[in-house]
C-alpha cells in the first residue's frame, strides 16, 4: 500500500525515529552526518528538539524499488521519564 503524502509524492513506508540519549553523545552529529552529509565539530546543543526529513530508496523483496520517508527527531538530551 503507498502512502500519499500532501505534496503529491508517494512512499511505500514512513518512519518516524526519535533520537533520545544523554546531552553531548552526538545525537545531533549523526543527525546531521545522516541527512546532509556533513560533520561539524563545533556544533552546539539542541534547544528542545530538531527534526529532519530524508527519503531513501532500497530494494524490496520481490526487487521493485521502495520509497521510504524518514522523519527523524533529535532531541536535547534533558527528557524526563515516568513510570
Amino acid at each position: 500500500v503507498k502512502v500519499k503524502m500532501s505534496n503529491n509524492l508517494d512512499y511505500d513506508h514512513v518512519f518516524k525515529i526519535l533520537l533520545i540519549g544523554n546531552a553531548n553523545v552526538g545525537k545531533t552529529s549523526i543527525l546531521l552526518q545522516f541527512t546532509e552529509g556533513y560533520y561539524n565539530e563545533n556544533i552546539g546543543a539542541t534547544l528542545g528538539f530538531d527534526s529532519k526529513v530524508k527519503v531513501v530508496q532500497s530494494k524490496g523483496p520481490d526487487g521493485s524499488i521502495k520509497g521510504c520517508k524518514l522523519t527523524i527527531w533529535d532531541t536535547n538530551g534533558t527528557e524526563r521519564f515516568r513510570a
